[in-house]
């Protein structure tokens, strides 16, 4: 399991414009996913990797419907051979 948030709190004034109040993706776009690999045997490894976005002020996912791995969704197999990947990978 791995993730980042960038969370942060700004303040902004310009003239009698005023806002305050928690900013999201200012450097880092924020996410969570899953990724691991196992042994098969005879060299080859099956892998996969899920990684979907997080809004830090809303909850999990960008839209109501959820954590949707939209980012990243990939199963692979590697050997000697190289690897090979299918899936969404950005």
């Amino acid at each position: 399991m791995f993730g980042g948030l960038d969370v942060n709190y700004r303040s902004v004034h310009s003239g009698d414009n005023r806002f305050s109040g928690i900013g999201t993706d200012g450097a880092y776009s924020s996410r969570i996913g899953l990724r691991g690999t196992e042994e098969l045997g005879g060299g080859l490894k099956a892998n996969f990797h899920l990684e979907g976005a997080v809004a830090p002020d809303a909850g999990l996912g960008t839209s109501s419907g959820g954590l949707n791995f939209q980012r990243r969704s990939v199963l692979g197999v590697e050997g000697g051979f190289g690897s090979v990947v299918i899936g969404r990978d950005y």
